[in-house]
């Protein structure tokens, strides 16, 4: 008879492989639009971005449902999130090692003005998007409706 533990161990050993051909495939996708972006004179972190809604559900698995399976299968979608909050909990710190905080001083104003008005700007945007949608009633709308 196995022990819960000798249970976990053993799928995770199976996971695992494709726990790393996912990251592969991540860091490799990431770093191949990160250049493209960067040869086109914009931030690699866009390219970075970008590289993973094309690995995502959205696009990938639209465009291709059957590789998108093979290389992200259910399975080892719960580790993917949790190695995915490390790293951003990683980045984050190394941001803040890197902050300057004589930088965020002198810009303190913009900072503020746009930390304030943004949220008008683009609610105003996505309301003339609603208005020229014709969409009278979000409510009444079926990709809208709430489940």
């Amino acid at each position: 008879m196995t022990t819960l533990l000798e249970q976990s161990a053993h799928e995770i050993s199976n996971i695992f492989p494709q726990i790393l051909l996912a990251l592969v495939a991540i860091v490799v996708a990431a770093r191949a639009v990160g250049m493209v972006f960067a040869r086109i004179h914009q931030p690699p972190v866009m390219g970075e971005v970008v590289a993973g809604i094309l690995l995502g559900p959205s696009f990938l698995g639209y465009v291709a449902p059957g590789i998108s399976g093979q290389l992200f299968p259910g399975a080892i979608n719960p580790m993917l999130s949790v190695i995915a909050q490390i790293g951003v909990i990683l980045y984050m710190f190394i941001v803040g090692l890197q902050l300057d905080t004589e930088l965020v001083r002198e810009r303190i104003r913009a900072s503020i003005a746009i930390s304030q008005y943004s949220p008008a700007i683009f609610a105003r945007i996505r309301t003339g998007f609603v208005a020229l949608s014709g969409v009278t009633d979000w409510r009444a709308s079926p990709g809208l409706r709430s489940r």
